[in-house]
């Protein structure tokens, strides 16, 4: 028995990384599971050779990047061999993501860091006024910036940023279609309930709408014509109407 640890999807394509339990019972053991027809079918690749996965991102169906405490990698094979690939900081699956930005990985946190085959390289946004980086959709960026989550439009090499989410917000994800912008986000204090809620602006961030969300509190959304997502638990759902 196992549980699905990550999910990720484009198009048909859709990449979700299986963990079990070791034979000792301690640590987990990491699988790749690949499907190319929207989640109909799936394929098992393999073993995922890393010490840590949290999130795992597919470029296509050769090329895919995990990542965890203290390690990133991918492979360009669809699984038969997996590299790790250096960059910039210390490797934080809960306060970095990986994102694909102009047609390449990026690596978000306290910056935007283009990855490559070979490491990071390219253009890098370091300082853009946020403390951190929490997900970018085309030209809009979703972050932390003095406290609040804010959405930020890039400006060449300048991040111009909207109005604040209410306060005591913590930023989860976001997605742009045909000028509305949506951001999930949950309570900021780690007491709290989660309280999930979907910010609607139509505006460019402008002003703000918002609605609660009935979902379980680990939760994860991926994907843009056929969104699925995973629960921490290994709980599957699809796509949010």
């Amino acid at each position: 028995p196992g549980w699905v640890q990550a999910l990720d999807c484009t198009g048909a394509l859709a990449v979700a990384l299986l963990g079990t339990l070791k034979p000792g019972g301690t640590g987990t053991d990491y699988h790749l599971l690949v499907s190319t027809d929207a989640g109909r079918t799936w394929s098992a690749r393999g073993a995922v050779l890393a010490p840590s996965a949290v999130q795992v991102h597919a470029v296509s169906e050769r090329e895919i990047w995990v990542l965890g405490a203290w390690f990133l990698g991918r492979t360009l094979d669809g699984g038969a061999t997996w590299a790790e690939v250096e960059a910039p900081g210390d490797r934080d699956p809960h306060a970095e993501r990986l994102r694909r930005v102009e047609g390449r990985v990026a690596l978000l946190g306290r910056g935007l860091v283009p990855l490559s085959a070979e490491g990071a390289g390219g253009v890098q946004l370091r300082d853009v006024g946020a403390s951190r980086l929490v997900d970018v959709e085309g030209p809009y960026l979703l972050g932390l910036v003095d406290g609040q989550a804010r959405v930020g439009t890039r400006q060449g090499f300048e991040v111009r940023w909207s109005e604040p989410l209410p306060p005591g917000r913590e930023p989860l994800r976001l997605a742009t279609s045909e000028g509305v912008l949506r951001v999930i986000s949950r309570s900021a204090a780690p007491t709290a309930e989660a309280r999930l809620l979907m910010h609607v602006s139509e505006d460019g961030g402008g002003s703000w709408g918002q609605l609660p969300l009935t979902l379980a509190l680990p939760v994860d959304i991926a994907g843009r014509e056929w969104a699925l997502g995973v629960e921490a638990q290994g709980g599957v759902f699809g796509r949010l109407a």
